[in-house]
C-alpha cells in the first residue's frame, strides 16, 4: 500500500483483481525471487515486466554495455545509456527502481557461472533471455543440477519461441534441440530482429513465469509456444521427453558447458574479450599507464588505452576488450604480456599504499 494525496491506494490492485491472481496470489509474486539470464531484449523487458508486477527480488546476469544498435528493440535503455557504454544491469536497476522501489534488484555485469550461481540465494524460478545456444546449454546444465526450472524464449527475424522447462520430469532443451551442438554453432549467425516481437515474446516469458509461481500444478511443462509477428500465427507443439536424452537421462554432475576464461571474438566484429584476473583492477592498470606514460582515458565503468598498438578497454567487471587485432594470436600474445606487466605484488602494493 502506498499513500498518494492523503489517500491509501493499493498500486497492484488491477492485478488482483484478475480471478487467477488475487490478493493471495499478489502475495506470493511479492515474495518470489526471479534469476533472469540476459539483460538485453527479452531480459529487459522480462525485468521491467516483473517489477511492475511486484516480484520481490530479481538477479540479473550479462556482462554487456548498452551500445546504440540496443536502442531499437531495448526499451528500457536511452542515448545516454549507450553513450556512457552503461553495463546493461547497472542501468536495469537504476530504471527498474525507479519504477518500483520495493523490488529488490541485484545486477551481475557477468556471465552466469555454476560458481557465480551458488553464490545466490535460493530463487524460485529462472528466466532465459539470452542470444545463444551455449548460454543455453549452460542454464539447461545448471538446471538440471541444481533442480530448478526456467522459461526458455528466443527471437530471430520475425519468428519466437517461448517454453516453461522443468527438466527433471518433463524434456529438457536439448530434447527440444536435439541437434544442439550444430545449433551452438551457428552462434555467431548475425540475426535481425522484428522491433514488435520482443514484447509479444518477453510478455509470454513473463506469463508463464508468473503462473509458475501462482499456481505451479497448472503448469504443462512439455508445450512449446511459436510465434510469428509478420502472420500473426501462433501455434503451439507438444515435446516429449527424450528417453535417449544424453543431458537429462543421466545424472549431471559436472556442468561441462560452464563459462571459462578464454579469448573469443565478438559476433560479426574483430572484437575480442576476455578476463583479466581479479587481482587486476582498474586502480592497478591506471597505474601502470601512468608510470608509463601511456595516453588513457577513464570513465566510471573502466580505464581505455592502447597496448602493443591495439585500443582496448578494460572494465571494473575485469572484463578486457581488445580492438582490432588482425588475429586471434596477436590479441593473445598481446592479453598475456598485459596480465604478466599487470600481476605484480610490487605494482599492487603501490597502489594500495
Amino acid at each position: 500500500m502506498s499513500v498518494v494525496n492523503g489517500f491509501t491506494v493499493n498500486r497492484y490492485d488491477r492485478q488482483e483483481r484478475v480471478r487467477q491472481i488475487g490478493p493471495a496470489g499478489q502475495h506470493q509474486l511479492n515474495q518470489a525471487h526471479v534469476l533472469i539470464v540476459g539483460a538485453g531484449a527479452l531480459g529487459s523487458y522480462c525485468a521491467e515486466l516483473l517489477t511492475r508486477a511486484g516480484v520481490g527480488r530479481l538477479d540479473i546476469f550479462d556482462p554487456d554495455t548498452v551500445s546504440l544498435t540496443n536502442l531499437q528493440r531495448q526499451t528500457i535503455f536511452t542515448e545516454q545509456d549507450a553513450q556512457q557504454d552503461t553495463f546493461k544491469v547497472d542501468a536495469l536497476q537504476k530504471n527498474l527502481i525507479k519504477i518500483n522501489h520495493h523490488v529488490i534488484v541485484h545486477g551481475h555485469p557477468y556471465e552466469l557461472s555454476e560458481s557465480r550461481l551458488r553464490t545466490l540465494d535460493k530463487f524460485d524460478l529462472a528466466i532465459d533471455c539470452t542470444d545463444n545456444f551455449a548460454a543455453r546449454e549452460l542454464l539447461n546444465q545448471l538446471a538440471l543440477k541444481y533442480k530448478f526450472n526456467y522459461i526458455f524464449g528466443s527471437c530471430a527475424g520475425v519468428s519466437g519461441q517461448v517454453m516453461a522447462i522443468d527438466p527433471q520430469t518433463g524434456p529438457c532443451l536439448a530434447c527440444l534441440f536435439p541437434n544442439l551442438q550444430a545449433l551452438k554453432q551457428t552462434d555467431c549467425d548475425l540475426l535481425g530482429v522484428n522491433t514488435a516481437l520482443i514484447p509479444i515474446v518477453s510478455g509470454l516469458q513473463v506469463s508463464l513465469a508468473i503462473k509458475l509461481l501462482i499456481a505451479p500444478d497448472q503448469m504443462a511443462f512439455n508445450q512449446l509456444i511459436t510465434i510469428n509477428n509478420w502472420t500473426l500465427k501462433q501455434d503451439t507443439f507438444t515435446i516429449l521427453k527424450n528417453p535417449q536424452c544424453p543431458v537429462c537421462q543421466r545424472p549431471v554432475t559436472e556442468v561441462a558447458a560452464d563459462f571459462k576464461n578464454e579469448l573469443h571474438v565478438l559476433c560479426g566484429t574483430n572484437v575480442y574479450a576476455i578476463y583479466l584476473p581479479e587481482t587486476i583492477s582498474v586502480s592497478v592498470l591506471k597505474q601502470y599507464l601512468t608510470a608509463q606514460k601511456i595516453p588513457q582515458q577513464a570513465n566510471p565503468l573502466g580505464v581505455q588505452f592502447k597496448w602493443q598498438a591495439l585500443a582496448m578497454t578494460f572494465f571494473k567487471n575485469h572484463k578486457l576488450m581488445i580492438y582490432d587485432a588482425p588475429t586471434k594470436t596477436v590479441a593473445q600474445t598481446a592479453y598475456q604480456q598485459l596480465t604478466q606487466v599487470l600481476d605484480q605484488p610490487q605494482l599492487k602494493l603501490e597502489t594500495q599504499s
